[in-house]
């Protein structure tokens, strides 16, 4: 859930995850650090009320520091929780753009690179 690592009787459902899955998103908002321990903890950019030039500070913030960026969007121009058409585009062009200083991946991918080499820089 996007800003929750509790259930609905309020127990953190964290720890009964960590040994099932690789990756886990856990609904607290923010950056991630890049580490291999990170990815069963982590840490999201909720999307939907930001605009583009935002979304590419955000971005910004991940090269300078280096740090690891989950964008948790659930749905595009449409839906309740949506990020604007526009918005998103803006920020695909930014990535696109600056392929030479980011990556960009699946979750699921960074987690592996990061158990194989924790210093890579990704996004």
């Amino acid at each position: 859930p996007y800003g929750k690592a509790t259930c609905a009787d309020s127990r953190n459902y964290l720890p009964s995850l960590q040994f099932t899955f690789r990756a886990i998103r856990s609904g607290t908002p923010g950056i991630n650090p890049i580490t291999p321990q990170t990815s069963k903890n982590l840490k999201i950019i909720d999307p939907t009320d930001l605009s583009g030039s935002q979304l590419i500070q955000i971005a910004r913030q991940a090269i300078q520091n280096p740090n690891w960026i989950v964008f948790a969007f659930d749905g595009i121009g449409v839906g309740k929780k949506s990020i604007d058409h526009k918005a998103h585009r803006t920020l695909l062009d930014f990535l696109v753009t600056n392929q030479d200083i980011l990556a960009t991946a699946p979750v699921i991918k960074v987690t592996e690179q990061l158990a194989q080499a924790p210093s890579s820089q990704l996004i």
